[in-house]
């Protein structure tokens, strides 16, 4: 039995090595742009917390659709004490008192029993000018704006994101070029150096080519400072507990978006952030309606039925001071019972007064909300041209990579061959170098300044699926 087990332990053992070491063999995965939409929906702080405020106004909702409903109150209550009756006026200030009934004595007793007073009401607003359904209409308003303020947030933050993750995949393109920039400066070194050793050129050619080497290792070094910094902009929004730098997907530089010219040139009120300031407004109305409300009386429906019992006999007085019983079980269940019903009306004659002004100090907030509103709205409109114009920008750029790498490749080759025949200097081909860098890093930049001018279009527009349905 030993053994056996001994084996089934030694092949999960085995199997467990093997699963680890094709997973590592496969590589990290891949994250694509919308795994990080998905990620940045899921887990990202405000994005979170903004939902859990729509979960507390949906909850406000309900609380004050259920002040339609009557208070319904019970009481209860025992007590043991004396029966002291005096004449003559009483009157309670900043303390509390004891209130007993009983006959009026001769003189002071310690004459003791037990009490009780048990008591329900009912107490129903039952028209009150439409208090209670503008109550509900206010809360369903604000319900409504933080749901438009989650759908902006998920909307700016989805933004952001994709911004970062194209931010990073350009740096890390600008990366490898620097690299590949650094490993051309040591090659044009190797060949430089021998050639000075053996007197061919001058030595001040061998100082120009160590000093071209250490510059390219510095841009080298910057250039992933800088992706470094963006991977970490781009995992912040991801909102995920892993910090490695995530392995993007190479679509984005090795094609541009096709047909791109055919999208929107527009956006409408159903952008997000219009949504969210419309919604605002609509709230403010509503308080609005809510606060005049407030202007109006309260009519009231009550009831109330009370039981109270008392181990003081109807007899008890000053010619039958024993009429009574200190039994605890007669105290507090032999007594009397009363009810009533009514119908009231409250009205506070001052607040229309007070309330005029609170009035006017909310419309001027709704004032202020359509300002901004209009605000946006222009800001929109001129982010829209700005859009369309970095759509054309980037386009005319990217058309003329093709010949800017091809020109300054074949100056580099061609200033490489020269100078080994001596026929040029160390700082044509310098110059040569610094062309075809150059050349190298407007290729990726162009290639995601027409990504880039893609996702601003997109938001402007109010709709991601812009730039998604390019992809």
């Amino acid at each position: 039995m030993f053994r056996s087990r001994y084996l089934i332990l030694y092949a999960f053992l085995c199997t467990l090595f093997l699963h680890e070491t094709v997973k590592a063999q496969e590589g990290p995965q891949t994250l694509t742009i919308k795994d990080a939409l998905d990620s940045v929906v899921q887990n990202y702080g405000t994005i979170r917390a903004k939902r859990n405020v729509v979960k507390q106004a949906q909850s406000n909702i309900d609380y004050s659709k259920l002040q339609a409903i009557p208070d319904l109150n019970l009481s209860a209550s025992n007590f043991y004490g004396t029966a002291n009756g005096i004449n003559g006026p009483s009157y309670n200030v900043g303390a509390g008192g004891i209130a007993s009934s009983g006959p009026v004595m001769p003189s002071q007793n310690w004459n003791a029993a037990f009490g009780g007073l048990y008591l329900a009401n009912v107490n129903w607003n039952f028209f009150s000018f439409g208090k209670i359904r503008e109550g509900v209409k206010v809360s369903q308003a604000n319900l409504t704006t933080n749901q438009k303020d989650l759908d902006q947030e998920i909307f700016q933050d989805q933004v952001k994101v994709c911004a970062a993750y194209l931010n990073l995949m350009g740096a890390q393109q600008l990366t490898k070029v620097a690299q590949d920039n650094y490993n051309r400066a040591v090659i044009v070194r190797n060949a430089v150096v021998p050639r000075v050793l053996s007197g061919l050129n001058a030595g001040v050619d061998s100082s120009i080519a160590v000093a071209q080497v250490s510059s390219a290792m510095m841009a080298w070094t910057r250039s992933k400072d800088r992706e470094q910094e963006l991977a970490n902009e781009l995992i912040r929004l991801l909102g995920t507990r892993n910090t490695e730098e995530p392995v993007l997907d190479t679509l984005f530089i090795t094609r541009i978006p096709d047909n791109f010219l055919d999208t929107l040139n527009s956006y409408s009120a159903q952008h997000p952030v219009l949504q969210y300031y419309n919604s605002q407004i609509l709230a403010s109305r509503e308080q609005e309606k809510y606060i005049h409300t407030q202007f109006f009386p309260t009519f009231n429906l009550f009831s109330a039925y009370q039981y109270r019992a008392s181990g003081f006999k109807s007899d008890y007085s000053t010619s039958a001071m024993d009429a009574y019983s200190s039994n605890y079980l007669t105290g507090v269940g032999t007594g009397r019972q009363n009810y009533l019903v009514g119908v009231g009306v409250t009205w506070n004659l001052s607040n229309p007064i007070r309330l005029r002004k609170l009035e006017q100090a909310q419309r001027n907030q709704t004032y202020a909300l359509q300002d901004a509103y209009a605000m946006n709205d222009q800001q929109l409109n001129a982010q829209i041209t700005l859009a369309n114009n970095k759509v054309k920008n980037a386009l005319s750029n990217y058309y003329q990579i093709p010949t800017q790498l091809k020109a300054a490749s074949d100056a580099f080759l061609q200033k490489t061959v020269q100078y080994k025949n001596g026929l040029n200097t160390i700082i044509d081909v310098q110059q040569a170098l610094y062309l075809l860098n150059s050349a190298e890093i407007d290729k990726y930049i162009a290639y995601n300044n027409v990504w880039q001018a893609l996702l601003i279009k997109a938001a402007a527009i109010g709709d991601l699926d812009v730039f998604l349905k390019k992809l």
